[in-house]
């Protein structure tokens, strides 16, 4: 029902909570994706021990593509009807996928955002961002999206598998901040989607992280990803009504 892709890459310290918080959880009808971004560290072997304990656990190891292009290969090897893209060192709580799919399938939604927590090394919560909740109209969430009034992060969000692959959408290679140039196009092209108002991410945030860097590549990419949207909103021929 639902594929998880776990990209790794330079990960070792953190990789095995984030798996463990898949295994544990209470819906159980998943498999998971485990992407070797030619990894230089002992991520692997972590990777590789639980897909021998447990065949819903997968490793795919490749050439160095980055993040995005990690996710990419999940993507097109998925078999799930939903994804959820969780980064390798990020970690989840038990009942995400049993209250996700649940409120995804009931719904009928192509897209569902939840809130999360942004936690340091030390499991100390540092912030905890909300988003609203409730069925909004492709336009409403659209808004939203675009205003940054709901983050852009790949991960705080569930979607039907269909929604990348009917409109060939995928991440760009070696892109840092991958999401940002992607995600506004996957509400785009959602019909449905729903906001649910609980926490079912932790975020970690550590030194070292992309994030946690800025350099001219973060600011050429960011400024690239804000003229692609710029690009692709004057294509569909709704600039001007959202810009």
């Amino acid at each position: 029902k639902i594929s998880i892709i776990v990209p790794f890459y330079n990960v070792e310290k953190y990789l095995r909570k984030c798996l463990e918080s898949i295994e544990s959880q209470t819906f159980q009808d998943f498999e998971v994706i485990m992407i070797d971004d030619e990894s230089p560290d002992n991520s692997i072997s972590i990777a590789r021990e639980f897909s021998s304990k447990d065949d819903r656990f997968r490793v795919i190891s490749q050439k160095n593509k980055g993040l995005g292009g990690a996710r990419n290969t999940g993507i097109l090897e998925a078999k799930g009807e939903f994804l959820f893209l969780l980064d390798s060192d990020d970690y989840i709580k038990e009942d995400s996928f049993k209250q996700l799919i649940n409120f995804a399938t009931s719904n009928e939604l192509d897209l569902v955002v939840f809130n999360y927590d942004k936690v340091d090394e030390d499991g100390n919560k540092v912030a905890s961002p909300k988003f609203g909740s409730g069925l909004l109209s492709k336009d409403e969430a659209f808004r939203k999206i675009l205003s940054l009034q709901t983050s852009p992060q790949a991960w705080n969000k569930f979607y039907k598998r269909d929604l990348f692959i009917n409109n060939s959408i995928l991440y760009p290679e070696k892109f840092l901040h991958e999401d940002l140039p992607v995600t506004y196009r996957l509400f785009w092209n959602a019909d449905k989607i729903g906001y649910l108002n609980e926490s079912y991410y932790y975020w970690l945030v550590r030194e070292g992280s992309i994030t946690q860097k800025f350099t001219y590549k973060h600011i050429n990419d960011i400024t690239a990803a804000l003229l692609g949207t710029k690009k692709y909103l004057n294509e569909q021929n709704i600039l001007e009504k959202y810009e």
